[in-house]
């Protein structure tokens, strides 16, 4: 329907649009919701930037007999409306029910500032309303497609309207900076010299958010779209008004130094920033160069692996009686148990977990229907793969899409190091004793001098031999070329009265002693305890070493490192499990701690497609019966090459092993999705009737 755009500059004159209160529920179709929709819109346009109209409110409720009357500005309205469009479709199953459908509420509402966070909240709410009264994927899918392409419109045309240009820096944020003492604070911001990476990445985070919040006071588009989400990161606004921060070296771990200055007042201060900044440049491109293959090949693994398992048209409920036991470590963890089947106690009846309703599980072991113990072989039940099996249940590219879920991340994440380089660093901790005689700065340790200690003749550092490790094995004391590592705990040593002070340090990934340092250490016996010691005198690091004993790494938790820790636990360490259990328990807390968005159930894909049977590593194990069948767990590459399809084995590598292997002609005879690319079927059986004959033959002679 075509719609004409009003003149409307009142209060009043809105009024007259929508005199009376809307009733949600008795728009029942489609073309009755629409055309309330397109009314909304047209006059959302109207009034669009009419100051005089600012405080007008559409009235409405949800359903005839409910007593609270809601109000919405009309660009509030447009947004909720939207959202609530797929659910006019339960209208249409509604003869199946004796009582009226009623599933709108207050929480179904946007009614603060809407951003990307707020709106998948309530886009998901709606959808597993959907879901629990059985509307078929075919049919959501297309409202869901509906719902996006209009919020798309939206955007573009309000964007149009508000004659939406490119930001300068005086637009943003010069005249704030003008008028606010805080924001002038936060852009002259200094950070402490002796704060630990992880402390600079919390105190910047603090500062970010501070700022955000003085934004929102002045309004300024900054606020509006770090709130919308996904549009600006966190970090840009750190590094643009407040500071750089600190970045990780092209090792891996941090360097400990916060970088001067921020992009809007001072850029790049001294020349330490300016060697980090180089650093960083070049990381980004040794990320794309040495980890992009790695991830790329990861994904493509999964994707040949996890492709041999379906979700069945046939079987809701395989009943197996084996679950998966999780300990329940935190929030996160929960939120990736959503919409499983689980119990607390092994036997009782299963519920489905929900985040707000089983918050009493963290901190606590819950067994969960698992698909990796699913019954049906090649197959998997909408039970074991958990209520969301409608949203895959008609996707020809199930498994593709639950590995996607979690690799795709990984290799967008090291793509991203060309933009925006984060640290999340392990934080440090210092043993009690540490700042008594020494001080932490900028990734050294020194003395401290600020308690007027007198070090000279009275005290010395003393390291066990066995914990002075040259970072060279083939270095001795008398010519070393790199200098050592320090292995924790060290000892202060008073000469005077002869006791020792422990020194505890955790949390890094080396202490390291600079090669120009060790000519001054000596090999010393206790002679009451019998322990030999690396000793150096503090007075001797005061005068040779200007008061610095050792450098500090700390690792940086990369997305790079996030990779190599799935690899090396889908190839080398899945050899070493013995359970399931332990497997599933490490593999969902290593995606989480990787800050990659999933559930559960995306790690169970591959899990089931691992796990094999004791006696024939081409076959699942049977897990239909009480008794647990025996079990191994493959790694991947094991599993790809060990699947009854020979053309998924000829399809990924080692192609000459696998022809020369029997199993290709005694255990490979399944069907495959990648049979298609080989044109036609070919028989074995000659093979196998000329290979008896040899054997026969071999045997008489």
């Amino acid at each position: 329907m075509q719609y004409s755009i009003p003149i409307i500059n009142t209060a009043e004159e809105c009024e007259k649009q929508f005199p009376s209160t809307l009733i949600i529920s008795n728009f029942k179709t489609f073309d009755a919701f629409d055309d309330l929709y397109d009314k909304i819109y047209i006059l959302t346009c109207a009034i669009y930037k009419k100051p005089m109209c600012k405080d007008f409110r559409i009235k409405f409720k949800f359903y005839p007999e409910d007593e609270k009357i809601y109000a919405l500005s009309p660009q509030k309205m447009l947004i909720n409306l939207n959202a609530w469009r797929p659910l006019v479709i339960l209208n249409e199953v509604q003869k199946l029910y004796s009582t009226e459908i009623k599933v709108l509420d207050r929480s179904f509402m946007l009614e603060q500032m809407v951003n990307q966070r707020t709106r998948l909240g309530l886009e998901s709410k709606v959808l597993q309303v959907l879901i629990d009264y059985g509307i078929p994927y075919s049919d959501y899918s297309k409202l869901f497609k509906t719902l996006i392409e209009r919020y798309q419109k939206i955007s573009i045309e309000f964007a149009a309207l508000d004659q939406a240009c490119i930001m300068t820096l005086e637009s943003v944020f010069l005249n704030d900076y003008k008028n606010s003492e805080k924001i002038r604070e936060l852009n002259n911001l200094v950070v402490p010299d002796s704060m630990q990476t992880s402390e600079v990445e919390q105190f910047l985070a603090q500062k970010n958010r501070e700022l955000i919040a003085e934004f929102a006071k002045t309004k300024n588009p900054i606020w509006y779209i770090s709130k919308a989400g996904n549009h600006i990161k966190d970090k840009q606004v750190q590094e643009m008004f407040i500071s750089y921060g600190q970045i990780p070296d092209i090792s891996g771990n941090v360097i400990p130094y916060t970088m001067k200055g921020n992009g809007f007042s001072t850029g790049y201060t001294d020349p330490t920033t300016y060697y980090i900044a180089a650093t960083g440049s070049r990381l980004s491109a040794i990320a794309n160069k040495s980890f992009m293959g790695d991830a790329g090949y990861l994904a493509r693994n999964l994707i040949i692996l996890a492709r041999t398992l379906t979700l069945s048209n046939t079987v809701y409920d395989c009943g197996t009686k084996h679950m998966i036991k999780y300990y329940v470590r935190d929030g996160k963890f929960l939120h990736a148990l959503e919409n499983k089947w689980g119990t607390e106690t092994l036997g009782e009846p299963v519920q489905l977990i929900k985040y707000h309703t089983h918050k009493h599980l963290i901190g606590k072991h819950v067994w969960v229907r698992h698909v990796a113990t699913c019954a049906l072989g090649n197959e998997c039940c909408h039970v074991c793969y958990g209520n969301d099996a409608h949203l895959v249940s008609n996707m020809p590219g199930m498994a593709i899409y639950n590995t996607e879920v979690f690799s795709e991340p990984v290799g967008q994440g090291i793509l991203s190091t060309k933009h925006l380089l984060f640290t999340k660093a392990n934080p440090l901790t210092f043993g009690e004793t540490f700042s008594k005689y020494f001080k932490y700065l900028s990734g050294d340790i020194y003395i401290n001098d600020e308690d007027g200690i007198d070090v000279k003749g009275k005290l010395s550092i003393r390291i066990e031999e066995q914990n002075l490790i040259p970072v060279n094995k083939n270095d001795t004391m008398d010519h070393n070329t790199f200098g050592s590592n320090v292995v924790f705990p060290i000892y202060v040593y008073n000469m005077t009265n002869k006791t020792y002070d422990q020194i505890d340090l955790d949390g890094q990934e080396s202490t390291f002693i600079e090669s120009s340092a060790m000519k001054y250490f000596e090999l010393v016996e206790d002679k009451t305890t019998g322990k030999k010691y690396f000793e150096i005198p503090f007075d001797i690091i005061s005068s040779e070493m200007e008061e610095r004993f050792a450098s500090v790494e700390t690792k940086n938790n990369g997305m790079a490192d996030n990779l190599h820790a799935i690899m090396d636990l889908l190839d080398t360490r899945a050899l070493k499990y013995e359970n399931m259990h332990e497997l599933a328990q490490d593999f969902l807390e290593l995606l989480l701690d990787a800050d990659i968005r999933c559930r559960s159930v995306q790690s169970e894909i591959i899990i089931n497609r691992m796990v094999r049977d004791a006696n024939n590593p081409y076959e699942r194990p049977d897990f239909s019966k009480f008794k647990e069948p025996e079990y191994v767990i493959l790694n991947i590459n094991q599993a790809i090459l060990k699947t009854k399809a020979p053309t998924l084995g000829l399809s990924y590598q080692e192609v000459k092993r696998q022809i020369l292997s029997d199993a290709l002609y005694d255990e490979k005879d399944n069907p495959c999705y990648e049979d298609y690319l080989y044109g036609r079927y070919v028989s074995t059986d000659r093979l196998k009737t000329l290979l008896n004959s040899e054997e026969e033959e071999t045997h008489h002679e």
